[in-house]
């Protein structure tokens, strides 16, 4: 199956279960999901920038041992913030990794970042800051538990985000100067 001739992949789901999938051409993925299983990689090479569905959720994940959604050159990430059921949801889970090394911020609504599990691995060190938008329902999420990593070694500012940690996860906060409008809970 030839994919390099895609360009565009637009308002849908991809689900990948194991093997080797690199779609080296595309460039537009407005509004689609991108989910990684059974050890398998997904690679979007070209994508440097990102937009949420309006209205509904969107998902990059990568869940189970050896499962990698890269994502290496993506610089620009956009939630659409007019709408309580908008968000974009980037999860490491079960061993998966997420590679957004490239991503300086998350602007507009909320974006929920979870990190999950042993050998979980959310990959984001050029992200300097993240923010949701006003009102409880549209705060972005942070969440490193269960022995999964969050590598943020940039993260110096928080802004209408909730931070959920257990104790068992591993994540850089010092470096973290300014964290306004949000809750951290801390368990374990």
């Amino acid at each position: 199956w030839s994919s390099s001739q895609i360009t565009s992949y637009t308002y849908g789901t991809l689900t990948s279960s194991g093997g080797t999938l690199t779609l080296s051409g595309l460039t537009d993925a407005a509004g689609s999901s991108f989910v990684v299983s059974g050890g398998g990689t997904l690679s979007l090479p070209a994508l440097t920038s990102y937009v949420g569905w309006n209205s509904t959720g969107t998902t990059l994940q990568a869940t189970g041992t050896g499962s990698v959604l890269s994502l290496p050159h993506l610089t620009s990430l956009t939630v659409d913030a007019g709408s309580y059921y908008s968000r974009t949801q980037v999860q490491a889970l079960s061993g998966g990794t997420v590679d957004l090394s490239a991503l300086p911020q998350i602007s507009g609504g909320p974006a929920l970042l979870t990190s999950d599990g042993a050998g979980s691995v959310l990959n984001v060190p050029a992200l300097s800051g993240c923010s949701g938008h006003t009102g409880p329902g549209y705060y972005s999420t942070l969440q490193v538990t269960k022995g999964a990593t969050v590598q943020d070694s940039r993260l110096s500012s928080l802004a209408n985000v909730n931070v959920s940690v257990d104790g068992t996860g591993t994540w850089s906060s010092s470096q973290i100067t300014s964290y306004t409008y949000g809750t951290l809970t801390s368990s374990g």
